[in-house]
C-alpha cells in the first residue's frame, strides 16, 4: 500500500512538472527572441567566490524598482523562469485576457516561499519573490513588451519614479554573502575589446565576481544590451542579458 502511496505521489510530481515546463515553453514562444546575439567571451580572471559546483545554485540579476518603490529585474531571455522551473517549485498560472484580444497578462506565483537577496545603497536586504509577470501589450509600436520578476516591497524610496535606483538580486538567499563593493571597470574580450561596465565584489577579497557590461546599439543610446557575467574559478560566463528599447 506504501509503495502504491508513494508512487502516485511521484506520478502526480513528474506530470506537474511536465506540465510547467509545457507552459514556459508556451510562454518563451510568445515573446520574440530574435534579438538574442553572440555574448562577447571575455579573458581569464582570478578565481574567487564561484566554482564549478556552487554557481549553478545561484541566479544573479541587475535589480530594478518601479514607480511604486517594487523591486524587481527583467526576464528577457527567459532565464528566470527557466531557473524557477528547473529547481521544482511548483507554480500556480493566472491569465487574463482584456477586451482587447491583444492585451493579454500571464502571471506566475510560486506555492512555496521563495527568499532572495536584494542588493542596493550598500546594504543587502531579504526579500520573497512575489511573481513572474508578462504583459504583451505596449504603448509603442514595434517595442516588445517582455516579462520580469517582482519581489515583495520592502520599503518606500524617496521619488521612486525617477531616480533610477538599481543594484544586484541573488536567488536564492544565502548568508554567505555578508557585503557587497561595486566599482567601474573595464575588461578585455578574447578578442581584444575594451569593455566598460560595473563590477561586483561579493565575498570582499577584492577580486570581481560579477560584471555587468551595457553594450548600446546606437548613436543616442535609444536601444542596446545588457550582459551580466559571473566569474567561476577564473572564466567568465555570461547568465543574464537584457535588451532595452526606449520608448519615444
Amino acid at each position: 500500500m506504501k509503495k502504491i502511496f508513494l508512487s502516485l505521489i511521484l506520478i502526480t510530481f513528474l506530470s506537474n512538472c511536465t506540465g510547467q515546463t509545457k507552459d514556459v515553453h508556451k510562454l518563451k514562444k510568445s515573446v520574440d527572441q530574435s534579438w538574442i546575439k553572440e555574448n562577447p567571451l571575455i579573458q581569464k580572471t582570478k578565481p574567487s567566490f564561484f566554482n564549478e559546483i556552487n554557481h549553478s545554485e545561484f541566479l544573479i540579476l541587475e535589480l530594478n524598482f518601479s514607480g511604486k518603490s517594487i523591486p524587481f529585474v527583467w526576464d528577457c531571455d527567459f532565464s528566470i523562469l527557466n531557473f524557477l522551473s528547473n529547481k521544482e517549485y511548483l507554480i500556480e498560472n493566472k491569465n487574463h485576457q482584456f477586451n482587447n484580444k491583444n492585451h493579454t497578462i500571464s502571471t506566475i506565483k510560486w506555492t512555496e516561499e521563495i527568499s532572495s537577496l536584494l542588493w542596493f545603497r550598500d546594504k543587502i536586504h531579504k526579500s520573497k519573490v512575489d511573481n513572474w509577470h508578462l504583459e504583451n501589450y505596449f504603448d509603442c509600436e514595434g517595442i516588445i513588451s517582455f516579462p520580469n520578476l517582482k519581489f515583495e516591497k520592502i520599503f518606500e524610496l524617496k521619488n521612486a519614479r525617477t531616480n533610477l535606483e538599481k543594484g544586484i538580486a541573488i536567488i536564492p538567499f544565502t548568508s554567505e554573502i555578508q557585503n557587497i563593493a561595486y566599482s567601474e571597470i573595464e575588461l578585455i574580450s578574447q578578442t581584444g575589446q575594451l569593455m566598460k561596465g560595473t563590477g561586483y565584489d561579493i565575498n570582499e577579497d577584492k577580486v570581481t565576481d560579477i560584471f555587468i557590461h551595457y553594450q548600446e546599439l546606437d548613436d543616442e543610446g535609444f536601444t542596446g544590451y545588457k550582459r551580466l557575467y559571473i566569474n567561476i574559478n577564473g572564466n567568465w560566463s555570461c547568465k543574464w542579458i537584457e535588451y532595452y528599447e526606449e520608448c519615444i
